[in-house]
C-alpha cells in the first residue's frame, strides 16, 4: 500500500514563484500597510486600502496561518 504524502508549505514550486513574481507584490503590499498603520482612522481613504490590503492578502489563503477573517 502506498500513502501520498502530506503537501508542505511552501512548495517547492511555491517558493520559486515567491522569489520572482511575488515579491514586487510583497513589497507593495508592505507599503500599503505601512501606510495603513499611519493613516488616521477618519481618513476616507482607509476603508479602500483596507479592502486593497485584503484583496491582495488573498493570494496566501492556501497559507496555514491565513485567517479566514482576513476575507474581504
Amino acid at each position: 500500500m502506498t500513502t501520498t504524502p502530506t503537501p508542505t508549505w511552501p512548495a517547492p514550486w511555491a517558493v520559486r514563484l515567491f522569489s520572482t513574481a511575488h515579491l514586487p507584490m510583497l513589497d507593495l503590499i508592505e507599503q500599503l500597510a505601512n501606510d495603513y498603520k499611519a493613516m488616521d482612522a477618519s481618513d476616507s481613504r482607509s476603508v479602500g486600502l483596507a479592502y486593497a490590503l485584503q484583496v491582495l492578502g488573498q493570494s496566501y489563503a492556501e497559507h496555514p496561518a491565513y485567517q479566514q477573517e482576513w476575507r474581504p
